[in-house]
Parts: structure tokens; sequence; C-alpha cells
């Protein structure tokens, strides 16, 4: 955190971790049109680099399912870590509206991965 001028700058743990998450994931079309592989691939390099023994991990494809089969993609997945970084209340419901339904124990396995 850095704060100078009465202005702090933070990186937010959470989404970060699913940026990365993003990134290591088979679907890369909501990467692509995000920026990140245009903008920044110095970044996205490294990121594939580091983490790339992970690219298999259970996270990764809950994610690529949720983000498949279930339209949980664009806000919800951060609207999502962000209540979890500052242990707000998750309402499942209200949180994939305008989504297909997903079966609380597929959202509870995401959530405690």
């Amino acid at each position: 955190m850095i704060n100078k001028y009465n202005i702090t700058f933070e990186i937010n743990y959470y989404t970060e971790l699913l940026g990365v998450i993003g990134v290591l994931s088979d679907n890369q079309d909501a990467i692509c049109d995000a920026g990140v592989i245009r903008f920044n691939e110095w970044y996205y390099q490294e990121i594939l680099n580091f983490f790339s023994r992970f690219k298999n991990h259970k996270v990764i494809r809950l994610l690529e399912t949720l983000s498949d089969e279930y339209n949980f993609n664009y806000d919800a997945p951060v609207e999502l870590v962000l209540r979890l970084a500052n242990n707000l209340a998750i309402n499942k419901d209200e949180l994939c509206r305008a989504r297909k339904y997903i079966e609380d124990n597929l959202f509870n396995e995401f959530i405690n991965q």
C-alpha cells in the first residue's frame, strides 16, 4: 500500500489472484477481450512462467465451468472476490442474477478453493 499526498493505492490480493486464474484458464477469450495480452504482454508471460504449474488446479477448472456453463463472467467473479476480501455477505442468488442457476455445491466448492 502506498500513501502519498493523501491518496492510497493498493493492489487487491483477491482481484490479482482472479486475474492469474483467468490467465491460466483455457477460456482465453475473456482475457483477450479485457486487454491483458494486448496491453501487458510482459506481465502475461510472467504469470505464465511463474504459475504454469497450477494450470490444472481444481479452482481453474471450476471457474471455467462456472464461466462456460453458467455465464458466471464479467462482474460476477470480481464482485465475489471483493466480497470475500472484505468479509461481506455473499448472496449467491443476487450475485448470479441474470445468469443460469448454479448449484449450491458447485458454487460453494469454488469459494472454498
